[in-house]
């Protein structure tokens, strides 16, 4: 048992998270910020969720940086494929954010796109700022796509590596809600570590709690 070795330190439970998206820009008013001449320009937004198609007329140029983690096996009966490029589960090459540069199903990666057009498009509510897309999904099968806490830790050790690169205001995680009544820290230690890391480095984390 992993537990027992002198050599783990901590044991966590990998659990699954699904797409969640609402709305939008007039209900937090971001044109009144946008009158005060706050607009997101020389700023940069992660967006971890089902990866961001970088040539849409709201996001072309934008942006600057690209990784995809996702999981191949089994998980606790589901199956699991990468929708990397190549099935791989690790990537920050160029283009491998791109919802369906993988093996992703039409259809079932737009959410990436349209959240990132929210946040960061050209008449999104940071609209002058860049982003840094990724891809955190995999596919379930006979479910479609949800995203694995681990591959989630993974995308955000990753912006912490970029900070000094790119001058992050945020992570937006669009990745689901309702699964704590109470405070999550807990029981999502290592999910919460990197957050906290994140947090000290000046980046805030933005999580989907419902909607």
């Amino acid at each position: 048992v992993l537990i027992g070795s002198d050599a783990v330190k901590q044991v966590y439970e990998d659990k699954l998270s699904w797409t969640n998206l609402d709305e939008s820009i007039p209900l937090i008013n971001a044109d009144d910020v946008w009158a005060e001449g706050y607009s997101g320009a020389g700023q940069v937004i992660a967006i971890l969720d089902t990866g961001v198609e970088k040539t849409h007329s709201m996001l072309n140029g934008k942006v600057v940086s690209e990784a995809c983690y996702s999981s191949n096996g089994d998980f606790y009966g589901y199956q699991l494929e990468s929708i990397c490029p190549d099935g791989v589960t690790e990537s920050t090459a160029p283009n491998s954010a791109m919802p369906y540069a993988g093996s992703c199903p039409v259809g079932e990666c737009e959410h990436g796109t349209h959240v990132a057009a929210i946040a960061a498009g050209t008449n999104g509510v940071a609209k002058d700022a860049d982003i840094i897309a990724m891809q955190v999904f995999s596919i379930v099968e006979f479910y479609g796509v949800a995203s694995l806490d681990s591959d989630q830790v993974k995308a955000l050790e990753r912006v912490y590596a970029l900070r000094n690169t790119y001058s992050i205001a945020a992570v937006n995680m669009s990745l689901g809600g309702g699964k704590y009544s109470a405070d999550c820290d807990a029981q999502d230690p290592a999910r919460a570590a990197i957050i906290d890391t994140l947090y000290t480095a000046g980046i805030a984390t933005i999580a989907a709690s419902g909607n």
